[in-house]
């Protein structure tokens, strides 16, 4: 009689060590998956328009085998050390090997009393998040606001 407690402990240690096996075999899966969608995942600035508030035009490729459910493009643009303009938006279902051109159109944001009167020096950052918090790297550039 003393043998049963033993054993029922024991298939019980051996059942919760093989679960957390299985949910850790699980997720090691899902983050390499992800991390091969990055790897073959690509962007490109094909357009920026100049006039204010701006307008970004982007490739996105997924070189995946699998379909992206949902991506997430954030452009913000600076000038004279501020956000001024900012754009979110989400793509989704993107099917392995599709391409598609997003544009981003920015809103206003930050200072409200930012006016361009003429020619100014402004900054875009791009993150593109795809169904992950660490995305691609961001893509940065300098361009010439216009009025």
């Amino acid at each position: 009689m003393n043998a049963l407690p033993r054993v029922r402990r024991l298939l019980v240690g051996l059942a919760v060590v093989l679960a957390c096996g299985y949910v850790g075999l699980h997720y090691w899966r899902e983050w390499a998956a992800e991390r091969r969608l990055i790897e073959v995942s690509r962007v490109a600035v094909v357009e920026l328009r100049a006039a204010y508030p701006p307008e970004l035009v982007v490739d996105f490729e997924n070189g995946g085998e699998v379909t992206i459910e949902r991506t997430h493009f954030r452009l913000t643009i600076e000038a004279e050390g501020h956000e001024i303009s900012r754009a979110d938006v989400d793509v989704l279902h993107i099917r392995p090997g599709e391409k598609r051109r997003i544009v981003l159109q920015s809103r206003v944001s930050g200072p409200t009393c930012f006016h361009v009167s003429g020619p100014t020096p402004a900054q875009y950052e791009l993150v593109v998040l795809p169904e992950w918090l660490r995305g691609l790297p961001a893509i940065s550039g300098e361009f010439v606001l216009q009025p």
